[in-house]
């Protein structure tokens, strides 16, 4: 449990489950930012596989074995993501793919909370602390897919973030262009050796949402023209509704 100089009472109930279990460990360290934190606290992790979870976040109670289960069994695979399920200030579903360098140059495709071996965090240098407006995360994924592992995917809603008004999530995303551009910079071989495979699958991308469009644009005309929908419409229209 990392306090990453937080102002309110965290001392005091990390210090309480640290006396409950002593499987856990309470780390203070001035403020640095989330990556900071992030690499603190990892540095000092004894284990073969690390979860990052933000203290107002929740994991699905399989989520541990299942994620486990996917990295043993795939040895090619440096971190598992899974679906997110958000709620508090939003309710929704965000549906990350994994997937291999070009996924990533192309769009963050795995939750900050995935699970990845420890060496990997070893071998790339761990987060960047430079970059403090948000998506450290996906920065890291692209440092390890560059390195050639792969981010496999469970389609499962098994980490649960919880959303709220003016969070650093609601910051990063009005400074996407930002920290896109940030990333671009910084990696910019790696865009360069890519670029062609990175519209690619971007197109891919915006075709398959076309697809999934023209999809429920039919279904609705196809809904309309059956008696269920007209029987609706009638009855509605009875009772002053429509």
């Amino acid at each position: 449990m990392v306090n990453d100089g937080s102002p309110d009472n965290t001392e005091e109930i990390a210090q309480r489950w640290e006396q409950k279990d002593k499987r856990f460990q309470y780390l203070l360290k001035p403020n640095g930012g989330l990556a900071s934190a992030r690499n603190y606290g990892i540095a000092r992790c004894k284990g073969e596989y690390v979860v990052a979870l933000d203290s107002d976040d929740m994991l699905v109670s399989t989520y541990l074995e299942k994620s486990l289960a996917v990295l043993q069994n795939n040895p090619k695979a440096g971190a598992v993501t899974t679906h997110l399920q958000c709620f508090g200030a939003s309710d929704f579903v965000w549906k990350p793919e994994g997937g291999n360098i070009v996924s990533f140059l192309a769009a963050n495709q795995a939750a900050a909370g995935s699970m990845f071996r420890k060496k990997i965090w070893d071998e790339v240098g761990g987060y960047d602390e430079s970059e403090r407006t948000g998506f450290e995360d996906w920065d890291f994924w692209i440092l390890m897919t560059a390195k050639g592992w792969v981010i496999d995917c469970i389609p499962e809603n098994l980490f649960l973030y919880r959303r709220k008004e003016g969070s650093m999530l609601d910051v990063s995303m009005k400074n996407y262009d930002k920290i896109l551009q940030f990333y671009i910079d910084k990696h910019q071989k790696l865009y360069q050796q890519h670029l062609g495979d990175v519209i690619i699958y971007k197109n891919r991308q915006v075709l398959n949402l076309q697809d999934k469009l023209i999809y429920h644009e039919r279904l609705l005309k196809n809904l309309e023209k059956s008696f269920f929908f007209k029987a609706l419409r009638f009855l509605l229209y009875k009772f002053g509704k429509l």
